[in-house]
């Protein structure tokens, strides 16, 4: 099973996206029915599980969806079949940009897993969220936003 892991689609910070396996029922040309897996893109806002859009990958749309969230198909690639992992990947290995939040020091493994769950992976996403995405992310999301745009302004200070 995938760990639950979003990714940026279209270089964007705002929209991520990840690769699933998904049960689609179809009906055969002698009637019966069946359960075929099929991976899907399924997408959404950083930070809002509420609305999710998805996309089933087929044959013609396989090369699109491909390059519109790259990281996204490769951590389904490499990981399809594997027991969950919860280890943190590096921003880098997955063609993110940005500063990554475990340079803050300021989580703990968990957070910085869930945090992934929801397509933050780094510093300046954080900083950038909008204040109804972090209604969305629950008690404490302003708190991280402020120590994010901290961060990012002692390190533009340091440089």
């Amino acid at each position: 099973m995938l760990q639950d892991m979003w990714f940026p689609i279209d270089g964007s910070d705002k929209v991520v996206g990840r690769f699933r396996d998904t049960e689609l029922p179809v009906t055969l040309q002698d009637k019966t029915k069946k359960v075929v897996i099929r991976p899907a893109l399924e997408a959404r806002i950083a930070g809002n599980s509420n609305e999710v859009s998805f996309q089933v990958v087929k044959d013609f749309n396989k090369e699109d969806l491909i390059r519109r969230c790259p990281a996204g198909w490769a951590y389904y690639e490499a990981n399809r079949g594997k027991p969950e992992d919860h280890g943190l990947p590096p921003i880098a290995d997955l063609g993110i940009k940005g500063t990554a939040l475990e340079k803050m020091n300021a989580f703990n493994n968990e957070r910085l897993v869930w945090f992934k769950s929801q397509g933050i992976h780094t510093v300046e996403q954080l900083a950038a969220l909008s204040d109804s995405t972090l209604g969305n992310l629950g008690m404490g999301a302003r708190g991280w936003r402020k120590k994010a745009t901290e961060y990012l302004a002692s390190a533009a200070k340091a440089h």
